[in-house]
């Protein structure tokens, strides 16, 4: 049997539904922006009303080249209003339309508040560039740190190490009693870097002011059993937060970098192969591939540190030396 007439008969009955619902609907066309590109988490809201009835519908913006966007389709003669929202950000206002065309494009523009999701390398301008574009956007510019932006959870982390397998915790025996006693399941959920950095000073060195050693290291000498410090005799020292405070990078000077807490230093090995690009294009130092301190607390003997090579996670002796790394707040 011959079906090529009913096809054709097919086919313009599709073409005629499509100019019904081009002549009965708009079609908007949703886009947002910020200043470093497309923001992760956008959706947009659309309300309408009609005959006094309103009703929201919401939609994810998805990836389109730097920006989010998102198709919705509003009936002819409708009111309706357009916005958009972004986890951590200030919303732009909301745009008012009346449904009476085919088509509209409607632009947001985020002014951040918070960086993009993602990890990013940070010049000294405050410039956030991604490890691929280092080389042609990062061209006249300082490097600074590597920014990692998590939807919960943003920070600095430190060029270089401030230590390379030489530094202990330090307080060996000593409760910090101001920090608590984590156990794994909790010690992983700690992200107060700067709260036990000051902390454990405060405890461990509390007449400290910045000084160095005459082997530019901490106010303790470290070798595999013991740790003699110099200065007041009545305190024991933190050679790895002091490690820590001492460090500065770019604009972010001395005091202002703290030893990670386990959280963040978690966050730093599971994102590790994008730090280390952003790293290696800055000219920094890769994230050693060996233990690392976290200031997370055990015990009065114990504190946390994190494998960076296979995520191995446990705690050790405070007398210990292991590398550290500083990071700061962002």
């Amino acid at each position: 049997m011959d079906f090529t007439g009913r096809g054709l008969r097919v086919a313009e009955l599709k073409n005629q539904v499509v100019d019904l619902i081009d002549n009965m609907v708009e079609k908007v066309v949703v886009r947002a922006t910020s200043h470093e590109g497309f923001i992760n988490g956008l959706f947009a809201t659309i309300t309408t009303t009609e005959n006094a009835v309103q009703r929201t519908y919401k939609t994810p913006l998805i990836v389109d080249g730097s920006r989010g966007i998102a198709y919705c389709y509003v009936k002819r003669g409708v009111s309706y209003s357009v916005g958009v929202d972004a986890y951590g950000e200030t919303s732009p206002v909301s745009q008012s339309f009346t449904s009476d065309r085919t088509a509209r494009d409607v632009d947001f523009f985020y002014d951040c508040d918070m960086a993009p999701l993602g990890i990013w390398c940070e010049a000294t301008d405050g410039s956030l560039i991604a490890a691929a574009d280092w080389a042609t956007e990062g061209q006249g510019k300082t490097a600074q740190s590597v920014v990692v932006v998590t939807a919960e959870h943003q920070f600095r982390i430190g060029l270089t190490n401030v230590e390379q397998g030489t530094c202990a915790w330090g307080g060996r025996g000593t409760d910090i009693e101001t920090l608590p006693d984590l156990y794994q399941k909790d010690a992983i959920n700690d992200f107060d870097s700067k709260g036990n950095t000051d902390k454990v000073l405060a405890r461990l060195n509390p007449g400290w002011n910045g000084e160095a050693l005459t082997d530019h290291s901490t106010s303790g000498h470290i070798d595999e059993y013991t740790v003699s410090y110099t200065g007041n005799p009545a305190t024991k020292g933190a050679p790895a937060a002091e490690a820590c405070r001492r460090y500065s990078s770019g604009t972010i000077g001395a005091g202002k970098w703290d030893l990670p807490a386990f959280g963040i230093m978690y966050l730093m090995y599971i994102n590790k192969a994008a730090i280390n690009a952003c790293l290696t294009v800055m000219g920094g130092t890769a994230l050693t591939n060996d233990y690392n301190w976290t200031s997370t607390e055990l015990s009065g003997p114990y504190a946390w540190y994190l494998n960076l090579l296979s995520g191995y996670q446990s705690n050790y002796n405070k007398y210990t030396a292991y590398s550290v790394r500083a990071v700061s707040a962002f």
